[in-house]
């Protein structure tokens, strides 16, 4: 089984660049066009937030009319800078199957790994928030099958992970949360965004991977007075989680090169 991760898009109107400077929707046009030549071809992709810079209805029609062109199915999560209100409108039920209510999270168990994907989005502010209901909810889809290889998709980390930019966010029931992962060990990965940056570490002894954004990346900075945080063109990239036939787990980050492929290199005479 085979995930693609694409996250943090920042899509403005359509036939604008995003803060006047940066062609967010060329880089995500790549990354489809990377995605659609997998071989084989992920059996889904998962946006994980942010697919809007503004959150209005014009840039999630924008975005939706540009995941169009995905051969693979997917599905949306809100980020900080989405609204609630104009995913469900654009993206409901097809690419976003929440059932009716505040929130939009829901569980997909139709793969071999299943999916629980999390609505993270304090709507108006930058942090991350799982408020009770949004835990109950949780707690009961983790409860139904404790016994499943699980995967849990949300916008927001629950954790500070160095980048100053995002750190200072927070994330709002960030402990209820921590206490619920480590009571179900069936949890083999949590996926995020948010940060524009791809990391990897432990959490409630759970593997937390972040993806990449789609071209405007942040830096990690873990010295003790960490300068403020500025964005920095990149290639366009994006993750891939695979489950094996052993039932192992692999994530990896794909950078695109300057055409748009990854770059392959002659083995090397001597061992480095």
């Amino acid at each position: 089984m085979l995930i693609a991760q694409i996250s943090d898009l920042h899509l403005p109107d359509e036939g604008t660049l995003t803060y006047g400077h940066v062609d967010t929707a060329g880089a995500l046009e790549r990354i489809i066009a990377h995605v659609n030549a997998l071989h084989p071809l992920p059996d889904l992709a998962v946006i994980s937030g942010d697919l809007t810079d503004a959150g209005s209805l014009a840039q999630t029609a924008h975005a939706r009319a540009l995941l169009a062109g995905l051969d693979c199915p997917y599905v949306v999560l809100p980020g900080n800078h989405d609204r609630r209100a104009s995913l469900r409108e654009v993206f409901a039920p097809a690419n976003l199957p929440a059932a009716p209510g505040p929130f939009l999270h829901y569980a997909l168990d139709y793969l071999p790994l299943r999916l629980l994907m999390l609505d993270s989005l304090d709507e108006g502010a930058p942090g991350g928030a799982l408020c009770e209901a949004r835990l109950n909810w949780l707690e009961a889809r983790l409860a139904e099958a404790p016994e499943r290889a699980t995967m849990l998709f949300l916008h927001h980390p629950p954790t500070a992970l160095g980048v100053p930019e995002t750190d200072q966010d927070g994330f709002a029931g960030a402990e209820a949360f921590a206490r619920l992962v480590a009571a179900y060990p069936n949890i083999q990965r949590i996926a995020a965004g948010h940060i524009h940056l791809a990391t990897t570490t432990l959490w409630q002894a759970r593997p937390l991977v972040t993806a990449p954004a789609t071209i405007m990346q942040l830096s990690c900075d873990f010295t003790a007075n960490p300068p403020p945080s500025r964005f920095s063109l990149a290639p366009p990239a994006y993750l891939l989680h695979r489950l094996t036939g052993a039932g192992g787990l692999v994530s990896q980050v794909v950078t695109l090169g300057e055409d748009g492929r990854r770059f392959d290199f002659a083995p090397l005479e001597q061992p480095c």
